[in-house]
């Protein structure tokens, strides 16, 4: 299936109609950029648990053929990101968490705390994730990412690369799904 530019759906309310991991996986990275716009940021303890997680775009990698590849490759068995996983103790204003990943089995990866915030990119509200803990390696620390929810449980991700002399680099599109769960490889 090839990426293309579509029309985001919206409800009557102007709120996206996004349903599902699939519904995003059609969107391009211009797409995935105007729906996050249009998102909402959501409370520190609405996505919690173990949500499936799915890679949507890649900047720079648009081309049709390109982008069919990558998407191919994040639905398949070979991609060995499942999604991620969080924590937030009621009335905390930080929770943590983690990526979960298959390298050869299911492992924890790459923990992180999460917190409400203003985006760095459009200065609107979001659910920030930094790996900036002493638990990762140096080259793993100057991921950000940003969640707003785009559906009922559905939340559109940008993962970016922090940066000192500029702004942050979009680095990859991803979204979670709180309506499936997945188990704690724990």
């Amino acid at each position: 299936m090839e990426a293309r530019a579509l029309a985001i759906p919206a409800a009557p309310s102007a709120r996206p109609l996004i349903s599902s991991l699939d519904d995003l996986a059609k969107f391009d990275a211009r797409a995935c950029e105007q729906l996050f716009a249009r998102g909402e940021s959501a409370p520190l303890g609405a996505i919690s648990g173990h949500p499936r997680g799915r890679m949507l775009a890649v900047p720079g990698f648009e081309a049709p053929f390109v982008a069919g590849v990558l998407r191919r490759f994040a639905e398949s068995g070979l991609n060995v990101w499942e999604g991620k996983s969080f924590t937030a103790h009621a009335r905390a204003n930080e929770g943590r968490g983690f990526n979960r990943v298959r390298v050869p089995w299911r492992r924890r990866a790459f923990p992180f705390r999460t917190y409400a915030t203003d985006s760095v990119i459009d200065g609107k509200p979001c659910l920030a994730i930094s790996y900036d803990v002493p638990e990762n390696p140096g080259f793993v620390r100057p991921t950000y990412d940003e969640l707003r929810s785009v559906g009922n449980g559905i939340f559109l991700g940008r993962g970016m690369k922090k940066r000192s002399d500029k702004g942050p680099k979009l680095l990859v599109w991803f979204a979670l799904d709180t309506n499936r769960q997945d188990r704690d490889p724990g």
